[in-house]
């Protein structure tokens, strides 16, 4: 796992299936998905305690067109604004996009398309305890995958 000087995390290996948190951390699972070529982005949320217990969920539609990297984004900053709201200080987000993985755990400045949204997400981090974003594959990821496929439908 690698540390920024922020104590922002990102893991380097690569999870396929859900393992728990440690003790007083929530893990918060996200996933985006386009419907018809971007004409409407799907965002799916899950969060577990290190019981398995699920905290929260959600499976959101928004209607405006984008791409897949935008579409995680979206689902991050869903995420981190779930976990700001219901004052959960120590948490573990875990994406599908390792791109976005890379650019959350990064302290430099993002001028890509999705820069606000990371600058948003880094934010909401900034009132948090603890913070680590890591990569999962996506057949580690499938209960938000389903999540974001019901906001389409």
């Amino acid at each position: 796992m690698l540390h920024n000087q922020k104590g922002v995390s990102v893991a380097t290996q690569h999870q396929t299936s859900w393992r728990p948190p440690p003790m007083n951390s929530i893990k918060i699972n996200f996933d985006g998905g386009l419907l018809d070529g971007g004409r409407a982005v799907g965002l799916g949320i899950i969060a577990r305690d290190a019981v398995c217990l699920c905290l929260a969920w959600s499976s959101l539609r928004l209607n405006n067109g984008g791409s897949t990297e935008l579409a995680e984004a979206l689902a991050a900053r869903e995420a981190i604004y779930l976990a700001y709201r219901f004052r959960w200080l120590r948490i573990i987000l875990k994406g599908e996009c390792n791109t976005l993985v890379h650019k959350l755990s990064s302290a430099d400045l993002d001028f890509s398309a999705i820069g606000p949204l990371v600058s948003d997400i880094r934010f909401f981090s900034s009132f948090l305890d603890s913070v680590s974003f890591s990569f999962i594959k996506r057949c580690g990821n499938s209960t938000t995958d389903f999540l974001a496929g019901c906001a389409l439908n």
